[in-house]
């Protein structure tokens, strides 16, 4: 009976201090700080995805998109803003044997009938307080990829997909030294100044002059991958596209009420053309 009590007693003790192993675990997993990222460039990293037509006013719509005249070009965007700090590059190869790029801007491109000017393809650097970095922007030079560059931007151009373009500018990086040296940090790439930059690629597209009232094109993908140093952010994928309208001009014909009109005499008109801002 002794011997029983001795064995439980023993029992009792080794199941509280497993609990208490337990517990101690849980805390410390509770307790253990997370890694966020803390890079100014990158913590707020968002694209955005725009249309610019040629002539047509960019808030006037058809069908939910922006609106563009047959015959008419357009220019597609992708802005991101980086604020002021420090981008860095990984390069790694994927199981497959790909090479996967951390930092990086794509624009496509997707199948439709729009006319792709494939010469058009753009990439500019604007100040962070640009409300139009296309406009502000400085067009940089691009050296051909891949592979990166170690001090420039390059540009990836694949027209594998039929009828589709996609275009990626690789942040600086030397390749050959990351692919030898995998250990999932990235390198320092680029230096954002105070104030931020805005970072754009462009192309233009022509919608056709035979197209049909209110046909909708596809238009552009945009997305952004950006390294944080011992991490990455992706951003969503977003498109655009395009819709035919009809050209359309309201015109008024006033003249002051004051005005004294005498037989033989001239009458002042004051005539206004307007662009109709409407989604039909």
């Amino acid at each position: 009976m002794h011997n029983n009590r001795a064995v439980f007693g023993i029992r009792l003790r080794d199941v509280f201090l497993a609990t208490i192993g337990v517990l101690l675990l849980a805390a410390s997993l509770t307790i253990m700080p997370v890694l966020a990222d803390t890079n100014d460039a990158t913590t707020d990293l968002a694209i955005s995805c725009d249309v610019q037509p040629e002539f047509t006013p960019v808030d006037y719509s058809q069908s939910g998109v922006p609106g563009v005249v047959p015959g008419e070009s357009a220019q597609f965007v992708l802005s991101v803003p980086y604020d002021e700090g420090t981008i860095y590059q990984d390069i790694l190869t994927r199981p497959d044997g790909s090479t996967y790029y951390a930092s990086y801007l794509e624009l496509i491109s997707l199948p439709s009938n729009l006319i792709l000017d494939p010469t058009s393809i753009d990439f500019l650097i604007a100040p962070g307080s640009s409300t139009n970095p296309v406009a502000d922007g400085v067009s940089q030079t691009l050296v051909a990829g891949p592979p990166s560059d170690p001090s420039s931007f390059a540009l990836v151009t694949d027209t594998a997909v039929a009828g589709q373009t996609t275009w990626r500018v690789l942040f600086p990086g030397d390749e050959a030294q990351m692919l030898a040296d995998q250990d999932g940090d990235g390198d320092p790439s680029y230096t954002v100044p105070a104030g931020g930059e805005i970072f754009a690629m462009t192309f233009t597209a022509q919608l056709p002059v035979g197209a049909t009232w209110g046909a909708v094109e596809d238009g552009s993908e945009c997305f952004a991958s950006t390294s944080t140093g011992p991490s990455n952010r992706d951003t969503d994928r977003v498109r655009t596209a395009v819709a035919a309208i009809i050209p359309e001009l309201e015109i008024s014909k006033t003249t002051p009420a004051s005005n004294a009109y005498v037989a033989g005499g001239i009458a002042p008109y004051e005539f206004t053309a307007t662009v109709p801002l409407v989604d039909k």
